[in-house]
């Protein structure tokens, strides 16, 4: 499975990083593809407590510690399992992407349609918006 697969099979936002590799950005940190068939898991956090938290309820899950820093660490999980997917993704606080019924997305185009047009008046009459 690719980050990709993984990614749209949850519903998550994919962005790349600094090296150009694609991962899933999160509240507390990033999964990412590991290779060999497993993800990882990173955690970035501030607090000792959060992260012991988060890396003894991974681990009851059954993810494989690799790093273990004060307040950060990163665990190895299988993505086709989902208990370890779901625990993966709640406790590194990953976003799902919006999902709009058909009649959402129409009245979300209508009215950046409409805030288009306002703006494009107020410029044309030379009123600066705030």
């Amino acid at each position: 499975m690719t980050i990709q697969e993984f990614a749209s099979k949850h519903k998550l936002r994919i962005k790349r990083d600094e090296e150009g590799e694609q991962i899933v950005m999160a509240k507390h940190g990033q999964i990412y593809d590991y290779g060999r068939g497993q993800f990882g898991v990173m955690f970035l956090t501030n607090s000792v407590g959060k992260w012991n938290n988060r890396r003894k309820e991974c681990e009851a899950a059954g993810m494989k510690l690799i790093q273990d820093g004060d307040t950060e660490g990163t665990l190895l999980f299988d993505p086709q399992d989902r208990e370890q997917s779901k625990v993966a993704i709640r406790t590194v606080g990953a976003r799902q992407k919006r999902q709009l019924t058909p009649e959402a997305k129409a009245r979300a185009i209508e009215n950046a349609a409409k805030a288009r047009q306002v703006k494009d008046s107020l410029h044309s009459e030379g009123i600066k918006q705030a």
